[in-house]
């Protein structure tokens, strides 16, 4: 079965921009990036790519989720501190379940609206330009709050090739039993 898609040299191009910037402490780079695309994408891979390019600290932030009254926000802010604090980049992956729509009813007593609000402001935060960037994986940008979407640059990570267009019409149309239907139509 031929792949569906190319690696988007585009994303890995702005990554490593990116990663240099962070590297030279250029305060112009941009800070916050998400990468969007399904499963098995390489969405991670580019985000180590970058990471691993730029010569900085890396880290994972975590889930902060806790069953203590206050001991998720505690672990929120001290992951945050400590990358404020080294510099370098920090990554997410699945943005959205680590970060649900804080505008979506939950029901853990607003530990969710607060870590999503450490978060924001962390994200907004214009001291940090040049010595922090955080990339962020998801396959549903969706699910994130709109305040949160639009504190992130989007790069998608999947993009269908002109020559992958009919590979990929013809085989949602098998799915969907359309068999009948052809890419031309």
């Amino acid at each position: 079965v031929a792949p569906v898609g190319r690696m988007p040299e585009k994303a890995l191009a702005r990554l490593t921009r990116i990663a240099e910037g962070l590297q030279k402490g250029d305060p112009s780079t941009l800070r916050n990036i998400l990468l969007i695309g399904p499963a098995s994408s390489g969405k991670n891979m580019l985000a180590l790519y970058a990471m691993a390019h730029s010569r900085t600290p890396a880290y994972e932030l975590l889930s902060t989720k806790a069953s203590f009254v206050g001991e998720s926000e505690r672990r929120g802010r001290l992951q945050l501190d400590l990358l404020r604090e080294h510099g370098g980049f920090g990554f997410i992956d699945e943005v959205d379940m680590v970060l649900p729509d804080r505008n979506k009813e939950g029901h853990d007593g607003g530990t969710t609206q607060h870590i999503a609000g450490q978060l924001q402001t962390f994200l907004s935060d214009p001291s940090l330009s040049g010595r922090v960037a955080i990339i962020g994986n998801t396959n549903s940008p969706g699910q994130l709050s709109p305040q949160m979407q639009s504190r992130w640059l989007l790069i998608p990570v999947l993009s269908a090739s002109p020559a992958d267009l009919p590979l990929i019409l013809g085989s949602l149309c098998a799915q969907l039993g359309m068999a009948g239907m052809s890419a031309q139509a």
